[in-house]
C-alpha cells in the first residue's frame, strides 16, 4: 500500500521506509552465526552460486520449457562462474539473509519498519537479500505494466540506507540477479493458469524475464 501511495502522491514517507528497510538489513548482517546455521535445509538450495542455477536451468528443462536448451544453459552458468570469480571478497563472505526479504515481508506504519517472516533465515552472501528486494521492485512494472513506477527511485533510497549505492557494479549483484531471474522464470513455468487472462499474463511474464536474463 505505501508503495503505491509513493507511486502515485510522492510520499516521503514511503521513500524513509525504502532507506530505513535498507539500514535494517545492513544492521541485520552484521548479527553472529555458529557453524550449524550454515547447514543446507536441502539439496535443492545448496550455497554454491552455479550449482544452484544449474538446479533451477535442469528443473526447467524437466518441465519441458523448451527455451532452456543445452546450448543456453552452458552459456548461463559461465557467466554465472564468470561474474562469481570476479566478485570481491567482501561480496563472498558469509552473512545472515534473511532469505525471503522483499516489500511484501516488510510492515510499515509510518514511524517503525518492522520485518517479518524469517522461515527461510540462513547465512549467505550479503547481496543475496539486497538483489533479492530491487529484483521484486522490479517485477513491479512487469506484474502491472499499465503503471508508472518509480523503480529507480526506491532503487536509491533503498541501496542508500544499505550504504552499497555501487552495487549494481558488482559482478556479484550481476550473478544473483541471474539466480533471482531463473527463480522467477520456474515460477511461472510450473504455474497453472486458471483461465485465458491468466495464461496471457503468464506468458508476459515469462517473455519478460526471458529478455532480463539474455540481458543479464
Amino acid at each position: 500500500e505505501w508503495l503505491d501511495e509513493f507511486r502515485r502522491h510522492n510520499d516521503k514517507r514511503a521513500a524513509r521506509a525504502l532507506y530505513l528497510a535498507g539500514r535494517w538489513l545492513r544492521v541485520f548482517q552484521t548479527l553472529a552465526f555458529s557453524n550449524p546455521d550454515t547447514e543446507r535445509i536441502g539439496q535443492n538450495s545448496p550455497l554454491d552460486l552455479v550449482e544452484y542455477c544449474n538446479i533451477r536451468l535442469n528443473k526447467l528443462k524437466s518441465l519441458g520449457y523448451r527455451w532452456v536448451s543445452i546450448h543456453r544453459s552452458r552459456l548461463v552458468l559461465q557467466a554465472v562462474d564468470a561474474l562469481r570469480r570476479r566478485s570481491d571478497s567482501i561480496d563472498k563472505r558469509l552473512v545472515w539473509s534473511h532469505g525471503d526479504y522483499a516489500h511484501g515481508n516488510v510492515l510499515w506504519d509510518g514511524v517503525v519498519l518492522t520485518p517479518i517472516d524469517f522461515s527461510m533465515a540462513n547465512p549467505d552472501v550479503p547481496l543475496l537479500d539486497v538483489t533479492y528486494f530491487i529484483h521484486r521492485l522490479e517485477m513491479l512494472p512487469v506484474y502491472f505494466p499499465w503503471r508508472r513506477w518509480p523503480i529507480q527511485h526506491w532503487m536509491r533510497a533503498f541501496l542508500r540506507g544499505y550504504g552499497r549505492t555501487d552495487a549494481e557494479e558488482s559482478p556479484m549483484y550481476r550473478a544473483l540477479m541471474i539466480r533471482h531471474w531463473l527463480c522467477r522464470l520456474q515460477t511461472y513455468v510450473r504455474r497453472p493458469p486458471k483461465g485465458i487472462k491468466q495464461r496471457i499474463h503468464n506468458a508476459w511474464v515469462r517473455r519478460c524475464v526471458r529478455n532480463q536474463l539474455m540481458t543479464e
